[in-house]
């Protein structure tokens, strides 16, 4: 599929979202290994892991966007261009923490306000594992708090999660991490095929 046609106008909507659920089918099997992985973890692990892989997907997208976007490409010092952008993204740097990198994708028109809303909010409950000893379940009053207020629906990407039965908090949270880790690492995809997916707005 020729991505740079959509830029063009070449290309129906329609012919893109085909090319985009190409792209999901592609992703999957990263998801399925992420889904088994945080199958081992205790809910705490699952809280810590969960919000690292869509950490670590957030920086693969911001990437690609710097690097593969229109506007972003053949810059006569490409390596100095390489440079910057990893101290951009580096610990110390402007996109170094999980909610920045969040919000620079939001205001880069890479994900829509409720995604940016489920992101800070993965990344409070995340916060809340890390940081406070007494909190190692999904069913602990703030978590569910939390939790409650995540909106990403279930696509079935992440289908694989068994969760405990009366742990609703816990199975939302699983959900948006896969669903939105597939839609993030869909669309990093997607930039580096040439296709500009902040001016879709999907």
């Amino acid at each position: 599929m020729d991505y740079q046609k959509v830029a063009n106008q070449e290309m129906t909507v329609d012919e893109f979202m085909a090319g985009l659920e190409a792209a999901r089918e592609a992703i999957q099997p990263t998801i399925n290994l992420m889904v088994e992985s945080l199958a081992v973890e205790s809910e705490r692990g699952m809280a810590l892991a969960g919000a690292a892989f869509l950490d670590e997907a957030l920086d693969g997208l911001l990437k690609a966007y710097f690097q593969f976007s229109v506007g972003y490409t053949g810059f006569p010092d490409g390596g100095r261009h390489q440079t910057i952008l990893k101290e951009f993204a580096g610990p110390s740097g402007p996109l170094g923490t999980f909610a920045n990198r969040a919000k620079m994708a939001y205001m880069l028109n890479l994900i829509k306000s409720d995604t940016l809303k489920d992101l800070l909010t993965i990344g409070k409950i995340r916060n809340k594992f890390a940081h406070i000893l007494r909190i190692s379940s999904f069913g602990d009053t703030e978590v569910v708090d939390l939790a409650n207020n995540l909106q990403t629906s279930d696509d079935g990407s992440a289908s694989g999660f068994k969760t405990h039965p009366h742990r609703q908090s816990q199975t939302q949270f699983l959900t948006s991490v896969g669903s939105i880790g597939m839609t993030l690492l869909a669309y990093a995809l997607l930039q580096e095929r040439g296709f500009p997916i902040h001016e879709l707005s999907l």
